[in-house]
């Protein structure tokens, strides 16, 4: 947080004495605000066996931290803006559910599913 100057007029009932006081307020140094996602990871249609990004842009004025999740579970060490899959495989469905959860110290907020159809 960082210090602001004031002044407070400080008047004593009907006397008509009044004083300017100096004080000293914080403030914090940055809003306190969730994150925004500004751009949703997006649905995409990929081959058995190629690679595929999924990615998220969030903002916020505190550091933010990414969780991806697979049909609603925590992936593994995905904890960055972006999701580099090197392999897809096709699941029984033939789809997969990803989201991303984004937070700060403020809170959190959960991305949009972003739909992959392997074929």
């Amino acid at each position: 947080m960082r210090p602001y100057s004031l002044r407070m007029l400080l008047t004593l009932g009907d006397t008509g004495v009044a004083a300017v006081l100096p004080a000293l307020y914080y403030a914090p140094a940055t809003p306190l605000v969730m994150p925004l996602i500004a751009l949703q990871p997006q649905s995409q249609t990929v081959s058995t066996g190629n690679a595929y990004r999924l990615s998220v842009y969030a903002a916020s004025p505190s550091p933010l931290f990414y969780q991806w999740k697979l049909n609603g579970a925590d992936i593994n060490a995905a904890n960055a803006s972006m999701l580099l899959i090197t392999y897809a495989n096709k699941p029984a469905s033939g789809v997969l559910g990803y989201t991303v959860l984004v937070s700060n110290e403020y809170g959190s907020v959960l991305s949009n599913e972003a739909v992959v159809t392997v074929v």
